[in-house]
């Protein structure tokens, strides 16, 4: 008994189970081959696209340009919050090197 390409399920992304594909022609086998390629294709792009930190920061960049330019207020309070922790920070650990001698 011989079951057609219609007969097999069908998974999330359309593409016809193991034991569908044992029962086709050459041409579904191919065209199946081809939408897998298509995808990996799509992932090793969509990672690439994750991985390229020249691009990342390019965009940290523009956003940090675009936020300062929308409220340089708040970037001025964050810098003074910041390097008054800064202060605290370095002062505590010169402060306890001092007292141990």
């Amino acid at each position: 008994m011989t079951r057609s390409i219609t007969q097999g399920t069908d998974d999330r992304n359309g593409h016809r189970d193991a034991d569908a594909l044992e029962h086709t022609g050459t041409n579904e086998l191919k065209l199946h081959v081809a939408r897998t390629r298509d995808d990996l294709e799509d992932t090793v792009e969509a990672i690439r696209d994750k991985l390229d930190v020249k691009t990342h920061a390019l965009r940290v960049w523009a956003t940090f340009r675009r936020d300062l330019r929308a409220n340089p207020g708040a970037f001025v309070l964050t810098v003074t919050l910041g390097a008054a922790v800064g202060v605290v920070v370095i002062s505590s650990i010169v402060r306890d090197r001092m007292r141990r001698g």
